[in-house]
């Protein structure tokens, strides 16, 4: 058992920076289909080996149904994630560094369309939570021996694994990261952190090209005139 969940454990930690590294190896998209769904895949095998390991395996991760104030706990958190963006965004603006709006991949994210953009955020916020927050936590914890290493590492794999958005937005994954893995310590519950990762998502990549459109649209409205 302790085998099978090691297993688990280096799958969850990283079975999506292989997954990354093989597709820029090949020239594969990371945003397309076969991509996001191959992540699926990837958080049902893990799922599946600590169902296979133990029959408390939904407390460990903490698939749970969330209490009042489990949710309570994710709003406050996503709230803390969200209101800290614009400061972070002048930080990195005042050091010369640019922001990851001003990225290709996120250029290229925001040209997709806004549904298969909702896929690719319910993707990150489910898999992702499954895998850095449930399982390398969770699980983490009890084959480590210790919680602080198993968010240590689990942190550690989910910031390097966005670097292919650029250094300078490692810092609002870094902040986010902590913030959703200290909501996983606070509350153990995985449902509190899907909740959170895909709501603050949601912000940066369904509203936020929204209104970044609308003040492009306004912009050249009163260059034109019209």
């Amino acid at each position: 058992m302790h085998l099978l969940l090691t297993i688990g454990l280096f799958i969850a930690l990283l079975g999506v920076p292989i997954l990354l590294l093989i597709q820029r190896i090949i020239g594969a998209d990371s945003l397309g289909l076969s991509s996001r769904a191959a992540m699926w895949v990837i958080a049902a095998v893990v799922l599946a080996i600590a169902a296979a390991s133990f029959s408390n395996w939904r407390s460990s991760i903490g698939l749970e149904v969330p209490k009042i104030s489990a949710i309570v706990v994710s709003v406050a958190a996503t709230f803390c994630v969200l209101i800290s963006w614009p400061l972070v965004d002048a930080i990195l603006r005042k050091k010369g560094w640019g922001t990851a709006i001003e990225k290709d991949p996120f250029i290229k994210l925001v040209a997709l369309s806004l549904p298969y953009r909702a896929f690719l955020v319910l993707t990150a916020g489910v898999t992702e939570e499954i895998l850095y927050r449930g399982y390398a936590m969770g699980i983490g914890s009890q084959l480590f021996g210790s919680s602080t290493m198993a968010l240590i590492v689990s942190l550690f794999v989910f910031v390097t694994s966005h670097f292919r958005w650029g250094f300078s937005h490692l810092f609002s994954v870094l902040w986010a990261a902590l913030i959703l893995s200290m909501l996983f310590v606070i509350t153990n519950n995985l449902v509190a952190c899907i909740f959170a990762h895909t709501l603050i998502d949601a912000v940066g990549l369904l509203l936020a090209p929204l209104g970044m459109a609308g003040k492009a649209k306004n912009a050249v409205t009163v260059r034109t005139g019209v």
